[in-house]
């Protein structure tokens, strides 16, 4: 197993780094016992990374640190389950060809693709659908690697409770090592773009998410204009608008972008007109590909990001909130707000735990000062109860999470049993697990 010695790390958006003391990279399930023996014998602690793309200090550490980037591909394929067993750092943008090729799909997805499946699985990952859920809701069953070296088979009716724990964990309770994925046949996707203003995407927020599969919509603050997208099944099985999502991706979501924030790091005060310029640039059309390639986003602007749920019902009051929020304090904005949905589930630390949920989700360019806007959001956030998307920044602690999750204390005593010497913890998690 290739390991490295020295090497610093660092997460996308360049917002955490460390020196750790090793980088594992497995190639087999085996190469990860080995690895967490070793580590255990030195009485040291470990971290798995999926593809950095978290922007808390998950994976931060000075001890050690096992990559999933070497350990990717399908163990199996059951097509009358409709169910591929995976390795845990197979990405979700390989994942989603591989399986177009054996006419299968993911039931849903976000807007990023190049997270690993075990990544995106154990933060919450989500994409838009009152019907569906996260990513997590997906998985059938899952192989951990725990603190003893020793792999266990978890499901609904196999260790049920370590299931529930560990579909969600932020790698607190081991290592997955292989995930068994509840998929549906292969499927093309029509996506019709629109430009609206807030006031009509409020409005009618609730007619489109119950008359579509899959609903969200951008706002972009200073201004009353929103981006709209509506995606739902379609028999048409051709690619069409091909030259509109590159439009979108590259021009819009990327290039403009990319232009917009670099204005407002050098003219601040600039903002509110650079972000009505931005309305004449919202893409509108239609767009009709397989599944994934509709989902999927290309992203190489960077950016820092904060993300809640909050209640279903709540949602378009917390954006009006949000709203005279940023006009009271002339807060200076140009990255667009994103607004989704997603079924309740009952995982046990899932921000839509026994609530559908609204997902509003805050950005702010790489350069910009964000700490008064995301502080500001945050604390709306938190009076409609919100609970923070786990690979995004929040400002919660132990005592917070503990009156937001119903399952709080069950996670905690599945942590323990599974990993009482705290072997995959790191300060970040002991500050925000541990009171």
């Amino acid at each position: 197993m290739k390991t490295f010695t020295g090497k610093n790390w660092q997460n996308w958006s360049g917002s955490v780094s460390c020196m750790p003391n090793k980088i594992f990279f497995p190639t087999s399930e085996q190469d990860i016992i080995d690895a967490i023996q070793q580590v255990k014998y030195k009485k040291q602690a470990i971290r798995v990374e999926g593809s950095r793309h978290s922007f808390t200090p998950l994976i931060e550490t000075e001890d050690n640190i096992l990559s999933l980037k070497q350990y990717h591909g399908i163990y199996s394929i059951d097509e009358e389950k409709c169910e591929a067993t995976v390795k845990s750092g197979t990405q979700l943008r390989a994942l989603g060809q591989m399986l177009a090729d054996r006419g299968l799909a993911m039931q849903n997805l976000g807007d990023i693709d190049c997270q690993t499946i075990a990544g995106a699985v154990s933060t919450g990952t989500h994409g838009t659908g009152l019907s569906l859920g996260g990513i997590a809701t997906q998985v059938a069953s899952f192989s951990l690697v725990t603190a003893d070296g020793e792999v266990i088979h978890c499901s609904e009716t196999e260790n049920s409770e370590v299931f529930k724990a560990g579909q969600i964990s932020l790698g607190a309770l081991g290592i997955i090592s292989k995930l068994t994925l509840k998929l549906m046949p292969a499927y093309y996707l029509k996506v019709v773009k629109k430009r609206c203003t807030l006031d009509e995407s409020l409005e009618n927020f609730t007619q489109n998410i119950e008359n579509n599969r899959h609903f969200e919509f951008f706002w972009l603050p200073h201004t009353n204009y929103t981006y709209t997208k509506a995606m739902n099944i379609t028999n048409d099985k051709k690619d069409r608008g091909t030259w509109r999502k590159y439009f979108s991706e590259i021009v819009f979501e990327n290039g403009a972008l990319f232009m917009f924030g670099s204005l407002c790091r050098l003219f601040p005060r600039w903002s509110q007109k650079i972000s009505a310029a931005g309305t004449s640039l919202i893409p509108q059309g239609e767009e009709t590909n397989l599944s994934a390639n509709i989902f999927s986003s290309y992203r190489w602007v960077r950016f820092h990001e904060m993300e809640y749920s909050v209640p279903l019902e709540k949602g378009t009051e917390v954006l009006r909130e949000i709203e005279a929020f940023i006009r009271k304090e002339n807060i200076k904005v140009t990255f667009p707000i994103e607004f989704r949905v997603a079924k309740e589930d009952d995982i046990y630390l899932s921000p839509s735990y026994g609530r559908p949920s609204v997902y509003i989700a805050i950005h702010s360019f790489k350069g910009v000062p964000y700490e008064k806007y995301f502080a500001g959001c945050e604390a709306i956030f938190r009076k409609y109860n919100g609970r923070p998307h786990w690979g995004k920044m929040h400002n919660l602690k132990a005592s917070d999470f503990k009156n937001i999750y119903p399952k709080w204390e069950n996670f905690h005593r599945v942590r323990r049993e599974l990993d009482p010497d705290g072997l995959f913890m790191n300060p970040y998690l002991q500050s925000i697990f541990e009171e």
